[in-house]
């Protein structure tokens, strides 16, 4: 049936399959090519956001980079790590705090921030929730809502996109500025939370029991965790002490930027949400 096959004929009906052949082979080979090219952009996606995030690590501030062994109450150490803590040689599981979490457990309330423990939170103030069907859902936790404030516009990552562990899960848009909100764990996105929902995205894991090591969880480790936040907070990146962001009590006002300059409120979302 094809020219170079002994009795092959120009012919209609040669002509016909020859037709059909080459029309289903380039469909295949269309197929191919743009899966292939898929799979590059993700695999460049992924190098480059995994590059970021150990350029972005290097340049924390040392408070900002403690290993998690300190919050469980251990010697004070600075993670070498990117806060990879199940690839860590110095990481004891047996000395980490309850990787276990329900809502009986109540909430961690620090200077006025709420912290329910029914989930584990990630350094650049995002939070995991497992579901009872396995997903997780992710969300902003309360410091980094008052940081921001009331956003002017939330980009999302569209259903189907693929997140990594310190890559980009979501931009917040605030007064003219631009924040990158770094994602707490790897999964694909499957759905968006409503405004006003209190959570932003519902993740899907390729594992049936993803790891969350790597996260802050329990009571004590949450708490100290917060506590050393509020320092670094009232500390500033190098702007002096911003007192007047606390309102009575030692409470973080909830809306930062109306209470700083617009070049210090920018700096300081940058270095605590990990946006550098």
């Amino acid at each position: 049936m094809f020219p170079w096959v002994n009795g092959f004929e120009w012919q209609p009906g040669h002509l016909i399959f020859l037709g059909l052949f080459f029309a289903v082979a380039a469909g295949i080979g269309a197929t191919l090519a743009a899966a292939l090219a898929r799979t590059g952009r993700g695999l460049g996606t992924e190098k480059a956001e995994s590059i970021r995030w150990r350029a972005d690590f290097a340049v924390l501030p040392q408070s900002a980079r403690l290993c998690r062994a300190t919050f469980a109450g251990g010697d004070r150490r600075v993670c070498s790590n990117g806060f990879e803590c199940s690839t860590c040689p110095a990481f004891e599981p047996g000395n980490s705090p309850a990787l276990e979490c329900s809502p009986e457990d109540g909430d961690v309330i620090v200077n006025g921030l709420r912290y329910p423990l029914d989930r584990a939170y990630h350094r650049g103030h995002t939070w995991v929730r497992q579901e009872s069907n396995g997903t997780l859902t992710v969300g902003l936790d309360e410091m980094a809502s008052r940081l921001v404030g009331t956003t002017d516009a939330v980009e999302l990552p569209g259903a189907g996109t693929m997140l990594r562990t310190n890559g980009t899960a979501m931009r917040l848009r605030r007064n003219g500025s631009l924040f990158r909100i770094l994602s707490p764990v790897s999964g694909r996105v499957i759905a968006h939370g409503p405004a006003g929902c209190g959570w932003l995205l519902r993740v899907s894991t390729e594992a049936p029991a993803p790891s969350l090591r790597h996260l802050l969880q329990g009571r004590d480790e949450v708490r100290s965790w917060v506590v050393r936040e509020m320092e670094r907070l009232q500390v500033g990146p190098g702007d002096g002490v911003i007192g007047v962001a606390l309102a009575d009590g030692g409470e973080l006002v909830p809306d930062l930027s109306s209470t700083l300059p617009h070049r210090q409120w920018e700096n300081l979302c940058g270095e605590m949400l990990m946006d550098l």
